[in-house]
């Protein structure tokens, strides 16, 4: 399967987050305030596998969220806690985000927002080992240089020789602004999320 087959879709709580994008294998701590949003949270308990579709909204403000006012690409996950003081509002929840999924149609619900959703795959090109390597150097001389992780955190960070596990671990990290995230988390291929790590980083990728 290529990085940019979309696996079938189908019907997934849909959860619209302001001025958050997030990224794979990201545990998501929530405060859900809106009512439509907290019976999403309810619906997505309520289904086998409490699968959830977690997609930032356009614009912020926006209250009354509808097709058209949330991004395509979001993150895939499963509602691991849910914590309720009786029959108040907000809701606190956590998120596991599994991959990367593509909205593919929008389902109007009164009560709850639901979307069809087409998960992204993560296979990527088998050559991607020293644009791995590359990053890792790049990625730990900004983290020397800023001081701002320690060498355990960051050895732990680094360990992965998978291009899609650094690639999240490390857009995860990265104190980015909300069009950069998002625009990282919808490129079609971990190597291209990579290269664009590198050019934040102000490292010019290898030529292959």
């Amino acid at each position: 399967m290529s990085a940019r087959e979309d696996t079938p879709s189908r019907p997934v709580p849909l959860l619209p987050l302001r001025d958050l994008v997030v990224f794979p294998r990201m545990r998501v701590p929530l405060w859900v305030g809106r009512e439509k949003s907290c019976r999403t949270i309810e619906e997505a308990v309520g289904r086998e596998g409490k699968e959830i579709f977690l997609v930032a909204q356009r614009q912020e403000r926006c209250d009354k969220v509808g097709p058209g006012d949330v991004f395509d690409v979001g993150g895939i996950g499963t509602v691991a806690k849910l914590f309720r003081l009786e029959d108040m509002l907000p809701l606190k929840v956590l998120v596991y985000v599994r991959r990367r999924g593509r909205l593919t149609r929008w389902i109007e619900r009164e009560d709850f927002f639901e979307a069809e959703i087409a998960e992204l795959p993560e296979a990527d090109a088998p050559s991607s080992g020293a644009l791995i390597e590359q990053v890792r150097l790049a990625f730990t001389s900004f983290c020397v240089q800023q001081a701002r992780m320690s060498p355990e955190d960051l050895s732990a960070l680094l360990a992965t020789a998978e291009a899609p596990r650094l690639a999240s671990a490390i857009m995860s990290w990265l104190k980015l602004g909300f069009e950069d995230r998002q625009a990282l988390l919808e490129l079609p291929s971990a190597s291209a999320q990579l290269e664009r790590i590198l050019a934040l980083l102000g490292t010019e990728p290898a030529s292959r």
